[in-house]
């Protein structure tokens, strides 16, 4: 938890949290996903159950996982957030934004967790927010369209390089990372080879932003780079170098009609 008020105090070092979804602990080994079994043995590694009484949908579970608290208290039981109860149980990154700390939320592919749309964004409040969409025949989650792998792993690699990028130019305090390719490999060809070979792009990729983060230093965060602090930048998954646009995020979304 975050302290707040009078009591927080600024201290040297930085929180990243990198969330790849659908990856299976069992598979998480020296072999199948080397960077996060480095970072296991540096640390600890160890299922973490969410709660039996969590649906076992992503948006509750993400949400758990970003607020601390489970569905009786943020509300999201499905993949649409209307009607959370996220004002009362904000996400890490917004809380430590409100508490004067520079941040960066970098999403790849999945709306609701950085954009209005589904009753999101999940998280409210970032100094940086990057979002790396995918064409919206990829979001099915019942989907066994394999075209959709491709604007994936695409989406995963924007969202890394510029998640990279920033960390080790802005030096963030907090950040949050997303990868989705995993998880939209599984649903769609299951546990198999196209599986293994997600699973071991998504751990290289988690190996760079800490690689690239320089420890206890870097530039001070501001507005540089031509980011707007506060807004989001929207690249196309299937043109990484396309021009960004940005466009306000509301901290408090309003609700939306959409269901998946």
């Amino acid at each position: 938890m975050l302290p707040s008020g009078p009591t927080l105090r600024p201290s040297p070092g930085h929180v990243l949290v990198v969330g790849v979804d659908g990856v299976r602990f069992d598979l998480v080994g020296p072999d199948t996903a080397p960077s996060v079994w480095g970072l296991g043995q540096a640390g600890f590694l160890a299922p973490v159950p969410v709660g039996a009484a969590t649906p076992t949908w992503s948006g509750p579970c993400w949400a758990t996982i970003a607020t601390g608290t489970g569905a009786a208290g943020h509300g999201i039981t499905g993949n649409d957030l209307t009607g959370h109860r996220l004002a009362k149980h904000p996400d890490f990154v917004t809380r430590a934004t409100r508490a004067g700390l520079p941040t960066l939320l970098a999403v790849s592919g999945w709306p609701l967790l950085a954009l209005p749309e589904d009753g999101g964004p999940l998280f409210a409040e970032a100094t940086w927010r990057e979002f790396a969409a995918v064409p919206a025949t990829s979001l099915a989650w019942d989907s066994r369209d394999e075209s959709s792998l491709a604007s994936w792993d695409t989406a995963d690699e924007a969202t890394t390089g510029v998640a990279a990028a920033i960390l080790a130019q802005e030096a963030p305090r907090v950040s949050f990372v997303y990868l989705g390719g995993v998880d939209i490999t599984g649903h769609v060809t299951g546990a198999g080879a196209a599986y293994l070979t997600a699973l071991r792009a998504a751990d290289q990729r988690v190996g760079r932003p800490a690689a690239d983060h320089p420890p206890g230093g870097g530039r001070a965060a501001g507005p540089g780079r031509g980011r707007v602090p506060g807004a989001c930048r929207v690249t196309s998954a299937s043109r990484v170098r396309a021009q960004a646009s940005t466009i306000p995020v509301p901290t408090a979304a309003p609700p939306t009609t959409s269901v998946k």
